[in-house]
């Protein structure tokens, strides 16, 4: 004779992928589902075909009841496998289970012989109290069906917590033995003790507090310090930033490229890079072609003398091009004076500056 049981189910039907879990719909039962009635019930798809659930293969099913309240409590159980080729598995709640009202989570697992384990999806369900339950607490539980799958870690956890104690009782028998081998001699003596406490050449006094408040104050300490944190950063920030400034060509002379000359500051002087081509323009090709400002002219007492190249397909077109005490550039000799010349090739360190 079949049992004719009306069953409250929960359906979940979960599709193992590597994406994240999708919001699954949320069942929800009763407190008055006695046990035995309030199930769920798992279709089981990969990739969207159904997962077979062989003989190697056991279901695990964590779940934690009534989430939030004093009554929380976990358990760990194996549903049944209903039909494994089509990847479908069950578990009824039990009546103690089933008393816990409130949201309650639940991840379920596939595990192997092999040792491999697969988790498949994590889901939620609803427990709700029933007005003839309003009177009923349930207590806290935890509960995992299979004992002798975790024995093996509670032994693990007494053995480290009795291994801690164990520690715990030598250190203190040591302590006991340093107590007890400590004599009196090893301590200071009141006599010794007062004579600290009343040598005046070795303490403080309120005067000596006045007079060291009177020669600098914290708040006076931190402006100072603060300043000079400042200066420190102004300093780096213009000792360390690449400048620069653009010269004009002389008359008899054009710019093939602009002419500028980049300066950072080394101590107390700049190092000047010039930039740019000039060409020969109205005039004869040769002569001062441009002038840095004053501030960047080169320590020298005479011409500083640089090798220039041409814009020629000739290489043994070169140009001599000096800069003066005074800041002028000229090119004073060129293979063709008709050829442009480069002024990438002037590079030097200017007199010593005070800014």
């Amino acid at each position: 004779m079949t049992e004719n049981v009306i069953h409250k189910n929960g359906v979940y039907d979960f599709n193992v992928t590597t994406q994240e879990d999708k919001p699954l719909q949320k069942s929800v039962f009763y407190t008055q589902d006695s046990g035995g009635t309030a199930r769920l019930i798992f279709n089981i798809d990969k990739d969207n075909q159904d997962l077979v659930l062989s003989s190697a293969s056991e279901l695990e099913l964590a779940m934690i009841l009534a989430v939030g309240k004093e009554s929380e409590s976990k358990y760990l159980v194996k549903p049944t496998v209903v039909d494994g080729v089509r990847g479908i598995a069950e578990y009824t709640l039990t009546d103690s289970q089933i008393a816990h009202d409130g949201n309650a989570i639940a991840e379920l697992y596939i595990k192997y012989k092999n040792s491999q384990a697969m988790r498949v999806y994590k889901f939620e369900f609803e427990i709700k109290k029933a007005l003839i339950d309003s009177d009923f607490f349930p207590v806290k539980e935890y509960y995992v069906e299979r004992w002798d799958d975790y024995e093996k870690i509670f032994d693990e956890s007494f053995e480290r917590l009795n291994t801690k104690l164990d520690d715990v009782d030598k250190k203190a028998d040591d302590l006991k033995t340093q107590f007890d081998d400590m004599q009196p001699s090893q301590f200071a003596q009141k006599t010794d003790l007062n004579a600290h406490v009343n040598n005046a050449d070795i303490h403080v006094t309120a005067a000596d507090k006045t007079s060291w408040n009177a020669k600098e104050t914290a708040s006076s300490a931190q402006a100072k310090a603060d300043k000079a944190l400042a200066d420190a950063k102004a300093f780096f920030e213009l000792s360390s930033e690449v400048q620069s400034v653009n010269l004009t060509p002389k008359s008899g002379f054009i710019a093939t490229q602009p002419l500028v000359a980049r300066y950072v500051k080394f101590s107390n002087r700049f190092l000047v890079l010039i930039g740019g081509i000039v060409g020969k323009g109205t005039g004869t090709g040769t002569g001062v072609c441009a002038s840095v400002p004053t501030f960047l002219a080169p320590d020298t007492a005479w011409n500083k003398l640089f090798s220039a190249s041409q814009q020629s397909s000739s290489a043994n077109n070169r140009a001599n091009v000096y800069i003066s005490s005074g800041g002028d550039i000229s090119v004073v000799a060129a293979g063709d004076v008709t050829v442009n010349t480069g002024l990438d090739c002037v590079i030097y360190f200017t007199k010593e500056v005070t800014t």
